[in-house]
């Protein structure tokens, strides 16, 4: 998943920033989490194994 000024890339999709209305993350298990992309289309998910905090803060700083 790449966060870039105007849109967020993932392998299958591509959101626009103004489309993404939040960010969040919930730890399921010690080994991973999901992360949520909140958007005008629905909410995605998006399983992580690593903590995507620094990725949220950049989306939310940029807002």
């Amino acid at each position: 998943m790449e966060l870039h000024e105007d849109k967020i890339v993932t392998s299958a999709n591509t959101f626009p920033l103004k489309n993404v209305f939040d960010v969040s993350y919930r730890e399921m298990s010690e080994e991973y989490g999901c992360l949520y992309l909140h958007t005008s289309q629905g909410v995605f998910p998006y399983y992580t194994e690593s903590t995507p905090a620094e990725f949220i803060d950049h989306f939310r700083n940029m807002r």
